[in-house]
């Protein structure tokens, strides 16, 4: 993985065979990374995907093992926060087909770019229910 952080925005290059969900919780711990991180964009391939559906009670997995065009993406990162990011995606397979979730797992096939907006809102997690919801900071 590689990245940049300047003039208000990050960009994060990330190659083939990496995880890409362990590069993004290693990301959140770079000195310079900011409170909060949105994601403006991102384009490439993953492979050996997890997705999850919330069902109100727990995550419904569904598994997408060979590379797959990632479409789309939005989402969230968050220092010191478990989790430390929030995403959802939209793949697509060689066929056409498209799938998308709650992302939980995931692996860079080809390549990764990754473009994010940092913010200085500080943001925490609480637990409601059986989730993990984004609160503000008190300062």
């Amino acid at each position: 993985m590689q990245y940049r952080i300047k003039d208000n925005l990050i960009v994060i290059i990330m190659e083939d065979g990496e995880n890409f969900t362990e590069n993004i919780k290693k990301m959140v711990t770079v000195k310079n990374f900011p409170s909060t991180a949105v994601v403006v964009s991102a384009l490439g391939m993953l492979k050996n995907i997890k997705l999850g559906y919330f069902d109100g009670k727990e995550y419904i997995l569904h598994e997408i093992k060979g590379p797959s065009e990632l479409l789309g993406i939005s989402g969230v990162m968050t220092k010191g926060t478990d989790p430390s990011f929030h995403f959802h995606i939209i793949i697509g397979d060689e066929n056409g087909h498209t799938f998308g979730g709650h992302l939980m797992e995931a692996f860079v096939c080809n390549v990764v770019e990754m473009f994010l907006l940092p913010s200085s809102i500080k943001l925490k997690r609480v637990l409601r229910g059986k989730l993990k919801i984004l609160d503000f900071e008190e300062n």
